[in-house]
């Protein structure tokens, strides 16, 4: 199977069908998934003299200054398109929305068309010719090629060709009051309110504009028309949509006074975890049940499976796991798990993590699980994501929209959820280490110990200072402050583009400190107390070699022997030290980046939710 340039493009849309102009809309829309991709964007409205095009390279602000410079049709149907791309130029034909050949549709698309070759020869031997170097293409000259009077129809006969995952947002001038949008393993949200109806890739732009919102089934065709909202099957039968407010699907966007979203998530953080905990406790006790005694004694294995920094949590989760309900755990790359043929069957509980609930590698791993026969669970911060609806059981975050692409608040509070599912799989199993009320106190205690930590704001600022004129961080720590070194490191290279590696301390000697030269930083985590001793070692090893040592400890672990050149201690909240120190590991990525001049919320090269391989 032939892959085209759709596995390395990541493609956000947006529609609106309304009784108002649509361009504002649509500029608007797309201003709230520009986080998901930046690199090039455009618009395509229904005009009276057909349908009008605009799309520009770089920034929406390029989009914005070229709209501002013409004279857009009043038309209140329209279609937008922003992109982000890791390979191939961005450029203004392969920008999107596309026209198909006579001009009658328009197409943004995102996701994968993995045949699109042999479509794209095959059009080619018919007659069409082709504009761009993308995959997408292929959609409005299907479209042309299967219409015969019947836009559904035709819809339905593209969409049956085409191999891969997708969504689209398609507006014609055969039904010029209509937006149309299909989907097919591709996030797509349905949305109505103020006598508009709206489309897009993700819940939180929708917000603002559509009071509820729904998602679509796979391989349904959805058309909107000024507020009302048909929802069709792939054979053409008429289906009702599922509504829910869209507030409750996490829809809220808004950077406040804050200079930067990535900022305002990391103070958001306090009343995160508190929404997160909540749903576990009562205060005293573990209120919720994800498992019978039955289920949970039946698991002789855990997975734990995500993609970056949710994978990073997974390993995390894995130590709680092990630690609190007695069962061989391991944390997974989702990337690598779908294409193994892994040890998974009716006794593994499958535990798959991810913010947006759309991460394709993630969705895809899920459905290889399911298919051994593992119990699934999800965490997720996306209630309505495919994640979400696919799992046996989901545990939602409550983190809230995030819309900075270097992930915070949705990193901590899925290490919160997965610690209360470990404390819930211990307490069904009768495998708790101590009594119930110690834990719920650790997890109350978690907003507290952030609190305290974001005050420390202005010596994490002075700290990055120096980490910033370096070419390469190392992080070190042993068991959870590991996994939190590995988040932190994380951190500092995605938004400060510093080269920053984690490593288990002990593992230093083992060849890695052979890179320790004179000024090189080294960030060390010492949060556990019969561990404090060890850490402390690997940092006069480092010190002793030239390095530059910050010390990241809390209050019950710190010695008074201990003599890094730096060191923040923060406050103790128990089992859970590690939420509040990859809170300071935030800021301090979040200064050192600043201080460079970076952009924060939109670092290079990267997106917000990876909906594609």
């Amino acid at each position: 199977m032939s892959r085209g340039l759709g596995d390395v493009y990541k493609r956000q849309i947006f529609g609106v069908s309304g009784s108002t102009p649509a361009v504002p809309l649509l500029a608007a829309g797309l201003k709230k998934l520009e986080y998901r991709g930046y690199d090039s964007s455009g618009i395509a409205v229904n005009g009276e003299k057909g349908i009008w095009l605009c799309k520009s390279a770089g920034s929406l602000s390029h989009l914005e200054k070229k709209l501002n410079q013409s004279a857009p049709p009043l038309s209140s149907v329209g279609i937008g398109h922003t992109r982000w791309a890791t390979h191939g130029k961005a450029t203004d034909l392969n920008a999107h929305p596309f026209l198909s050949a006579d001009g009658m549709f328009a197409v943004a698309h995102n996701g994968i068309i993995e045949n699109y070759t042999g479509l794209k020869a095959f059009l080619s031997e018919k007659g069409f010719s082709f504009v761009s170097d993308t995959d997408s293409e292929v959609v409005p000259m299907l479209l042309e090629y299967f219409y015969d009077g019947d836009v559904l129809k035709a819809i339905r006969r593209a969409v049956s060709e085409l191999e891969g995952a997708f969504s689209l947002a398609i507006i014609t001038s055969h039904a010029p009051d209509c937006v149309f949008a299909a989907r097919k393993d591709s996030s797509l949200a349905i949305g109505c309110g103020k006598g508009c109806s709206f489309v897009s890739s993700d819940i939180p732009a929708l917000s603002g504009f559509a009071e509820q919102c729904c998602i679509p089934d796979e391989n349904s065709v959805a058309v909107l028309r000024k507020g009302e909202i048909k929802l069709f099957d792939r054979q053409g039968n008429r289906t009702a949509p599922s509504f829910k407010p869209t507030g409750e699907c996490g829809g809220d966007a808004e950077k406040g006074d804050f200079p930067f979203f990535m900022l305002k998530e990391i103070f958001s953080q306090p009343r995160c975890l508190t929404d997160a905990a909540a749903q576990f406790t009562d205060g005293k006790r573990l209120k919720k049940i994800l498992f019978s005694d039955e289920e949970a004694n039946a698991f002789n294995r855990v997975k734990l499976i995500g993609c970056g920094s949710a994978y990073h949590a997974g390993v995390a989760g894995k130590n709680f796991i092990e630690r609190l309900a007695g069962i061989p755990a391991e944390a997974e790359l989702a990337g690598e798990f779908r294409y193994r043929d892994v040890l998974c069957d009716e006794k593994t509980l499958a535990l798959f993590i991810s913010q947006s609930g759309e991460t394709a590698d993630t969705l895809f791993a899920l459905r290889h699980a399911k298919a051994k026969g593992a119990a699934t669970l999800a965490v997720v911060n996306t209630p309505l994501s495919s994640i979400a609806r696919e799992a046996d059981k989901t545990v939602h975050t409550r983190a809230g929209t995030e819309i900075a692409v270097a992930t915070t608040k949705g990193y901590t509070t899925q290490v919160l959820c997965l610690f209360a599912v470990a404390l819930l799989l211990g307490k069904a199993r009768g495998t708790l280490p101590a009594c119930e009320e110690h834990y719920v106190n650790a997890m109350l205690s978690v907003p507290r110990a952030v609190r305290e930590t974001l005050k420390l704001d202005d010596s994490l600022k002075a700290a990055a200072k120096s980490i910033c004129k370096a070419q390469s961080v190392f992080f070190i720590g042993r068991g959870q402050d590991y996994a939190a070194a590995m988040e932190g490191a994380l951190k500092l290279k995605e938004i400060s583009y510093i080269n920053a590696n984690a490593y288990a301390a002990g593992e230093l000697k083992h060849g890695t400190i052979s890179l320790i030269e004179s000024g090189t930083p080294v960030v060390a985590l010492a949060t556990d107390g019969a561990l404090f001793s060890k850490t402390m070692s690997n940092v006069e090893e480092v010190k002793a070699r030239g390095a530059e040592t910050l010390l990241f400890t809390v209050s019950d672990a710190m010695s008074d022997d201990a003599s890094p050149d730096r060191a923040v201690v923060l406050p103790h909240c128990g089992e859970l030290d590690i939420i509040p120190v990859s809170c300071a590991l935030q800021l301090l990525a979040y200064h050192a980046a600043n201080e460079l001049g970076r952009n924060v919320d939109k670092p290079r090269n990267l997106a917000k939710s990876v909906t594609v391989e």
